[in-house]
């Protein structure tokens, strides 16, 4: 027979277990450590003279993208996410505006954000969750 304080230490032991699998990001889906993925979604980025508005952008992983780059500032500006295909938008004029879709990849991380035009120091943050 089992005892109750034998039974709740047992139950004690499965939810450390639980806690400690979570911490370690195992959610059984490989990279994808919060188990949600995919969805549509839709950004407008601002590329002004001096940084992008949002300089940081958050989806999940396996996600549709649609990205409107409107540029706001007084010079050419581009868009690429680093080491993401189908993420750049070559340089456009001031007042224009350029749309892309891609899909981030599976890999849950920290993506750079730049201005593809020559010597701008645009830059910010794509995360992947």
């Amino acid at each position: 027979m089992v005892s109750v304080h034998s039974a709740r230490c047992v139950r004690a032991a499965r939810r450390l277990l639980v806690l400690a699998l979570v911490a370690c990001g195992d959610s059984g889906v490989g990279g994808d450590a919060d188990g949600i993925r995919g969805g549509a979604l839709v950004f407008v980025v601002h590329a002004g003279d001096a940084e992008f508005a949002p300089a940081i952008v958050k989806s999940e992983n396996s996600a549709k993208i649609t990205l409107t780059l409107r540029n706001v500032g007084t010079k050419p500006h581009g868009f690429v996410v680093d080491d993401i295909d189908g993420s750049e938008i070559a340089p456009i004029a001031p007042g224009a505006s350029a749309v892309i879709t891609f899909e981030t990849p599976d890999e849950e991380t920290i993506y750079t954000i730049r201005s593809t035009a020559p010597g701008d120091n645009l830059a910010g943050q794509w995360i992947v969750d």
